[in-house]
């Protein structure tokens, strides 16, 4: 029996991932699948993989939006001292994949800064946040606060 390698390419949110497929020539049986490595894009969500049989799982917007805002609320930041009232959604994007989505978002804190602050010296100052966050698949695959704190790595 001989194998046969089959190179193809996944295409996922405008991203690529190449993979090596290997089977049995004759019979077609045991395929295998060995992912390249992925390349991480700064500022670009990463790429989606096959969500099992039926490929990448197709979430609605309203689903995106649920985890966005589950995300949002959860940071420290906000958390720390967000108006609840203040979270409000400004855009909403469909991006290239099916299960793609971003989203705009907006809410004032009570004080200057990011994160939890406890101990510090605050100015009581409202100060306003933006908050631009991917989702893919119902999963944060990008979120950045005022284009500068990466909330994903919390930097």
């Amino acid at each position: 029996m001989q194998a046969l390698l089959v190179r193809f390419v996944l295409a996922a949110c405008g991203l690529c991932a190449l993979a090596l497929v290997a089977c049995d020539k004759e019979s077609g049986a045991g395929l295998t699948a060995t992912p390249a490595p992925t390349v991480s894009v700064p500022g670009q969500m990463p790429p989606l993989t096959p969500g099992g049989p039926g490929g990448v799982k197709v979430v609605s917007e309203e689903e995106s939006l649920i985890v966005a805002e589950a995300f949002i609320k959860d940071d420290a930041t906000f958390a720390y001292d967000g108006f609840s009232d203040s979270l409000e959604l400004v855009d909403s994007k469909k991006l290239e994949c099916n299960a793609c989505w971003e989203f705009t978002y907006r809410f004032n804190s009570r004080h200057a800064g990011y994160g939890d602050r406890t101990g510090q010296v605050l100015a009581q100052v409202v100060t306003p946040h933006t908050v631009v966050i991917q989702i893919g698949e119902a999963e944060v695959r990008f979120a950045r606060m005022d284009s500068a704190t990466d909330m994903l790595k919390h930097e």
